[in-house]
């Protein structure tokens, strides 16, 4: 990228596997020379293996700045910010835990990773997440129906990311409703706060959409990336996605699996987001870089049935989410006013929806204890 001005990075990730992932990061991180730049986070769980502290510790040798805190040791460090008990252990929403990390550690950029993406060489990871944090010119894409399908923009027409709600998906499967979108002819010039990489072999789909399309993997060029209209929406999620140090305030990364419903809480991280990023008027942009989705083992079945409350919720959420007014001040103020709203949302709604309120009512309680946290560091 031309023009892309290098800040300190940190680059987080959960995982219970061995850490495999992480040569490739290390390897950009050498070919780009930012070794200084580049703080790597790793959150193990209480069922990480021993080989991954060895990878961390080898690559630790190696002169690479990079952290595999022991999971008291998280405890610890969540104790002296207000967190205690308000992380779940054997979750992803351990991530919470690195992101910060990195804000204690200085990052201005936090770049989020699964452990099975995969860097792919010649994408220049860092320095396209380095958008975040400055000004961009980009096209930027309006749609009619006030959704736009990042899937469609891969070459992918008629499948859907992860949390894309279902009422705005095309019935016959042919991909004409997302190409009506309209977008500007002339550049925009935006303050990038979020940066959403897409993804090589298998995207980021939900369970129902695996179930249907197993064993689909992609390779495609190089997408050219775009700011997402200030009055469309997509889901953001925790695998290759890039935040701003200020917007982290607004990214705190939902608990799951205590309610009954499972893999979505990085969907409803995104949009909780995407909301703060709009009433600040600031941009997401989406495209670059690109990694290889290795996907983990998944019994599809099973998946389904733990985003499917989640799925559910969404379709009565969202369409409050996209209309709701927040504080325009700071992402502080905005996200301050999205707890606010959410426990007001939860009490009007339908028997289903009511029947998650002491969880949503939790979910807000959470937030504001994030912004405290956010605001020490």
């Amino acid at each position: 990228m031309v023009g892309v001005q290098m800040k300190k990075i940190g680059l987080v990730c959960t995982t219970i596997g061995n850490g495999e992932f992480l040569d490739g990061y290390c390897q950009e991180i050498d070919r780009q020379g930012l070794r200084d730049d580049v703080m790597i986070i790793i959150i193990p769980d209480l069922m990480s293996p021993n080989t991954l502290y060895n990878v961390c510790n080898d690559a630790r040798r190696k002169g690479f700045n990079i952290e595999c805190p022991l999971v008291s040791d998280q405890e610890g460090f969540l104790s002296k910010l207000g967190m205690f008990n308000l992380v779940l252990k054997n979750s992803d929403h351990r991530r919470n835990v690195g992101y910060l990390m990195a804000l204690k550690g200085g990052a201005e950029v936090i770049i989020s990773i699964d452990d099975d993406n995969f860097l792919v060489e010649g994408q220049n990871f860092f320095r396209e997440h380095s958008a975040v944090g400055q000004f961009n010119w980009l096209c930027e894409y309006e749609t009619t129906s006030g959704w736009y399908n990042v899937c469609a923009h891969l070459g992918l027409p008629g499948l859907y990311a992860r949390g894309f709600p279902y009422s705005h998906r095309n019935p016959f499967g042919t991909g004409t409703q997302e190409w009506t979108q309209e977008w500007t002819h002339e550049m925009t010039k935006r303050y990038t706060t979020v940066n959403q990489g897409l993804w090589q072999g298998e995207p980021d789909f939900d369970a129902v959409t695996w179930m249907v399309n197993k064993g689909l993997k992609v390779s495609l060029p190089t997408p050219t990336p775009f700011f997402l209209g200030e009055n469309s929406w997509a889901p953001i999620n925790s695998q290759n996605t890039s935040v701003s140090r200020d917007a982290m305030m607004a990214y705190y990364f939902i608990p799951m699996n205590e309610c009954g419903m499972d893999r979505m809480g990085d969907i409803f991280q995104g949009y909780f987001l995407e909301a703060c990023v709009k009433a600040v008027d600031q941009g997401i942009r989406i495209g670059t870089p690109l990694v290889e989705h290795r996907r983990n083992s998944h019994n599809h079945m099973a998946d389904a049935y733990k985003e499917i409350p989640g799925i559910r919720i969404l379709e009565e959420m969202l369409p409050w989410l996209q209309e709701v007014k927040l504080d325009k001040g700071s992402y502080e103020a905005a996200y301050l006013s999205l707890a606010v709203a959410l426990e007001e949302w939860v009490e009007e709604k339908d028997a289903y929806v009511q029947s998650f309120k002491s969880y949503f009512h939790r979910v807000a309680y959470c937030m504001r204890k994030w912004v405290a946290a956010c605001r020490q560091l």
